[in-house]
């Protein structure tokens, strides 16, 4: 579940965002390097956490940590590179409307009240505009989670 209040986060932080994917993105490929290529399957970390469980040694033990730590990262990966594809995919339907109020409240970071002035709604309209693009994107990543 995504919380519009997390939502919201993103939507003022959407270049961290892409920054913490793309790093997130390197560290796992650093883990993966740490591992023999014959060890690495293709369905990722888990498949090598499975192989490990079986075996008791110290080393093994420890390999397992990172495999977990690992399987962690893509998991977290994987929700990151989720919320973002729901974000740019409400971002790239918008209305005029919803474009404009986007912009103000989340690029140019105006208060609600400068928003409704500056487009010509009622702030109750401006920030019912705001709900829903909210709204759109938490339905758009809740129906990415099902698949």
């Amino acid at each position: 579940m995504l919380t519009p209040a997390q939502i919201r986060y993103y939507l003022h932080n959407l270049d961290d965002l892409r920054m913490d994917i793309a790093d997130l993105d390197a560290d796992i490929a650093q883990y993966k390097a740490m591992l023999p290529e014959d060890e690495y399957k293709p369905s990722g970390m888990a498949g090598v956490k499975v192989q490990l469980t079986q075996q008791t040694s110290h080393v093994e033990k420890v390999a397992l940590k990172r495999v977990e730590y690992c399987c962690t990262l893509e998991k977290t990966l994987k929700r990151m590179k989720d919320i973002l594809e729901s974000i740019e995919w409400v971002i790239r339907h918008f209305k005029d409307s919803e474009r404009e109020v986007y912009r103000m409240k989340y690029v140019e970071k105006r208060k609600m009240r400068n928003i409704s002035v500056r487009v010509g709604f009622s702030e109750r309209k401006a920030k019912y505009i705001d709900t829903r693009i909210v709204r759109d994107i938490q339905c758009h990543f809740e129906n990415m989670q099902k698949k």
